[in-house]
């Protein structure tokens, strides 16, 4: 399968950070840019879905707001499917899950087969982000953000959900919601070379 369109959703409040964790700094490049290099060799275009419309269009990114405010990542999946409409995949992810490797998003991107409408890892639990969703999920999307819990994993309940193995190396990504978070990643990073 070719590119596809990726969207990278930044509309947290990122409340334990205590700042916008989008641009706080990693080796003097905002988190976000990094999200976006380790997308760029499968990626169409990149998108930001964030909670204010055009909020990183300084940083060179296309910024769309949720459709709806305040649903976290299952608002965002409904953002990104709303700007495709048209029958196509698109990878969503995290501003802050850094350590994402290319090869991972190729290996999730085989997914893409037969009447999938998600791609996504799974262990114990399924890691909605990165993961690639179809647009033909958008119905689904809605119904499941009325429900009392918002929660993205609740959709691969609902769809068709292709499950793939987390990579061997999973362990060497972290989602950054702190300071200290952010200073584990870069002494994993250290240790790893």
């Amino acid at each position: 399968m070719g590119k596809v369109p990726v969207y990278i959703l930044s509309g947290g409040k990122s409340s334990r950070f205590g700042k916008d964790k989008a641009r706080v700094l990693y080796k003097d490049t905002p988190i976000l840019l990094h999200i976006a290099r380790a997308f760029k060799p499968v990626a169409k275009s990149i998108t930001v879905v964030a909670d204010q419309k055009g909020k990183y269009n300084d940083l060179g990114f296309r910024t769309i707001s949720d459709k709806t405010k305040g649903l976290g990542p299952i608002g965002g999946l409904q953002a990104a499917v709303s700007d495709l409409n048209d029958d196509r995949w698109l990878f969503l992810s995290s501003c802050d899950h850094l350590g994402i490797k290319p090869k991972w998003l190729q290996t999730l991107l085989s997914g893409c087969t037969g009447r999938a409408q998600a791609v996504a890892c799974k262990g114990k639990l399924w890691e909605p982000m990165p993961a690639l969703y179809h647009t033909s999920a958008g119905k689904i999307v809605d119904r499941v953000i009325i429900k009392p819990q918002n929660a993205i994993w609740q959709l691969f309940e609902e769809i068709e959900t292709v499950s793939m193995d987390y990579p061997d190396d999973w362990e060497n990504s972290i989602n950054i919601n702190t300071q200290s978070d952010l200073e584990c990643f870069a002494q994993m990073q250290k240790n790893s070379k």
